[in-house]
């Protein structure tokens, strides 16, 4: 806490070198927000890389970011990052109560916080479920809520891409809520609040305001997010490469500068999407003896309390209906607590011993049909549908 002053003295240097690369990157434009209360929780949603600065550019108040740990295990660029910015770890692919107990200090001690209510960027394009626990820490913070929604992101910088895209992204403040409006709210109300004002569509938005998206390789590392062939049914067979999203079995569709599928049966990622993660769930609760995928020459690392990781094996990577298996060691569903994905690829998960494991992968391929199959087999798809809130009081 002591270093508050730094970090914001390094944010103010920064800024308008940051305003200038986001509009020449990404053609990004966002408006300057009138102050912040403090202290003041910022709730957005996440789409690119370069959320954190897109959303810092709307205040002249310094927010703290809560941020995937794996960013402190980039050696001198961590160390440096850590200096200037201090973000908030948060340990992905497990319930961390310890950034929650972080991000309760900063309040405590007069800064802003923000936080990608998701957890997660978007691979499909339409914001992610939000943790109901997300509206009881806000509520029992004692700060401001500020809702902030980034419009445009997808399509500029797809999670699952290996390019970027220039088209048009931008970002606005939604909704202020004091804390006593909130503490006459049930932390439900709030959660109702959150998931209303962060909702982006980027489909539904292009439909209604067609925006160009141009790059080069524009379906390449599609295969990362959609991995189940809706003409042969296979799973791990598609291949993005150029425009064209194909695969082994003769299927193809191109990925256009509009962020659209030709050729298909889907028009959009997101539709795609939402049928192969149904029929995944299918064969997950059917599987047999046999695994129900996998993958070669995948390495599974053991992550340190110290954030250092140690590769522990590597080889085939198999998921059975009751076992996650890569090379000589397997781990037993039931002794999975959790199970998510950072970056395009890599996934994370956290055992019942208490120890950190990440698999990573030097091709392209799938980590969200393991994660997808891993939540059918463990019964844990079933959130319920998104509720409806009351307009905001701004």
């Amino acid at each position: 806490m002591e270093h508050h002053r730094r970090h914001a003295a390094f944010y103010a240097f920064f800024r308008p070198l940051v305003r200038l690369f986001l509009k020449w990157k990404l053609n990004f434009s966002s408006r300057r927000e009138k102050a912040l209360p403090t202290p003041s929780i910022v709730l957005a949603n996440h789409t690119t890389n370069y959320d954190p600065l897109m959303v810092a550019l709307g205040y002249k108040e310094y927010l703290y970011f809560v941020a995937s740990e794996h960013i402190y295990r980039w050696g001198l660029a961590s160390k440096l990052l850590s200096a200037a910015f201090a973000p908030i770890p948060r340990i992905k692919g497990t319930t961390d109560a310890h950034t929650v107990l972080e991000v309760l200090r900063h309040i405590h001690a007069g800064h802003n916080v923000c936080i990608f209510a998701e957890g997660n960027r978007t691979f499909n394009g339409i914001t992610g479920d939000i943790l109901s626990s997300t509206g009881k820490l806000v509520r029992s913070s004692g700060a401001t809520l500020v809702t902030y929604r980034i419009e445009g992101g997808y399509l500029t910088q797809p999670r699952w891409a290996r390019t970027m895209r220039r088209g048009r992204a931008r970002g606005y403040e939604i909704g202020r809520y004091s804390p006593e409006q909130l503490k006459a709210m049930s932390a439900q109300e709030i959660s109702s609040i959150i998931d209303r004002d962060l909702y982006e569509d980027a489909f539904t938005r292009q439909r209604e305001d067609p925006v160009r998206y141009a790059g080069k390789e524009l379906a390449k590392g599609l295969e990362t997010a959609l991995y189940l062939c809706p003409s042969c049914g296979r799973i791990g067979t598609l291949h993005g490469d150029g425009d064209r999203f194909s695969c082994d079995c003769g299927f193809y569709a191109r990925y256009t500068e509009f962020g659209l599928l030709e050729g298909g049966p889907f028009p959009t990622v997101w539709e795609w999407d939402v049928w192969q993660v149904a029929e995944l769930q299918k064969r997950a609760l059917a599987a047999g003896e046999d695994p129900l995928f996998e993958d070669a020459a995948q390495k599974l690392y053991r992550v340190q309390a110290s954030r250092d990781s140690e590769l522990v094996t590597q080889g085939t990577l198999r998921l059975f209906r009751d076992r996650l298996c890569c090379g000589k060691y397997c781990f037993p569903l039931s002794q999975i607590s959790d199970m998510a994905i950072y970056g395009r690829m890599n996934l994370v998960f956290a055992a019942d011993d208490g120890a950190y494991y990440e698999l990573k992968s030097d091709f392209d391929r799938s980590a969200r049909k393991y994660l997808a199959a891993y939540k059918a087999l463990k019964k844990t798809n079933t959130a319920p549908p998104r509720a409806q809130a009351p307009a905001p009081t701004v």
